[in-house]
């Protein structure tokens, strides 16, 4: 009950204020059509129609392509086929083509939600289809570069590792748990690890690995316990 009372809005009794309606024109309309789309830039950094289709339905491809197509004439944005596998047209900002023109650091170790804006999970492209698991917020993936090396479910219960059990690296990847115990907000008070690619945790050629992290042996696995 407490982490569900700590997600509501502030406490107090709130009103409806009526607004008068404001009549706009076909400019008004432009403009609030490219402020929508600057924000959804700021989200994803990359926009194509399948990115857009789980958007509110002022923010979806339809409603927000004639936008896209006016600020790519005036240099704002660039179309352009930037990535493999996506179908029709792809924008993005002249920051962000330079950002795209650096190299990816193959070394770097960083985690995200399946729900994550930056996350292709649930994206419907053909090029995806059985590569990534499905949008649901207690799955997180763990990636070194451009690859991932580790998927979580259910806030850690089932773990898949797509990477050597003798990976040097192991430790780094492990971290995130760290991260879902000691956030800010709503953190885990523990993670219980059930299974390991399948097989029970406790059988698991991985488990030395997150018992030298700080797992420890429960009657259904591993876990991993915050300590205050």
């Amino acid at each position: 009950y407490n982490r569900w009372a700590a997600s509501r809005p502030f406490a107090g009794n709130w009103y409806a204020i009526g607004a008068e309606r404001v009549e706009r024109d076909t400019i008004d309309d432009a403009e609030l059509a490219k402020d929508r789309v600057r924000q959804l830039l700021r989200r994803y950094g990359i926009l194509f129609r399948e990115i857009l289709a789980a958007e509110l339905p002022q923010l979806q491809w339809a409603k927000v392509f004639r936008a896209l197509r006016l600020m790519e004439l005036s240099g704002e944005l660039l179309s352009g086929y930037f990535f493999e596998g996506i179908p029709g047209a792809q924008f993005i900002s002249p920051e962000a083509f330079r950002f795209l023109q650096e190299p990816l650091p193959e070394d770097a170790v960083y985690w995200l939600n399946a729900a994550d804006p930056a996350s292709l999970c649930g994206i419907r492209l053909e090029a995806l289809k059985g590569e990534l698991p499905g949008r649901i917020p207690s799955t997180h993936l763990v990636y070194r570069g451009s690859r991932p090396v580790m998927i979580s479910r259910r806030n850690g219960g089932a773990l898949e590792f797509v990477t050597p059990p003798d990976d040097p690296r192991l430790p780094d990847y492990l971290a995130f748990f760290k991260a879902l115990l000691t956030r800010e907000f709503s953190p885990e008070k523990m993670v219980a690890v059930e299974t390991i690619n399948g097989k029970p945790a406790l059988e698991s050629e991985y488990s030395g690995a997150l018992r030298e992290f700080g797992f420890a042996r429960y009657h259904k696995g591993l876990e991993l316990v915050r300590r205050y």
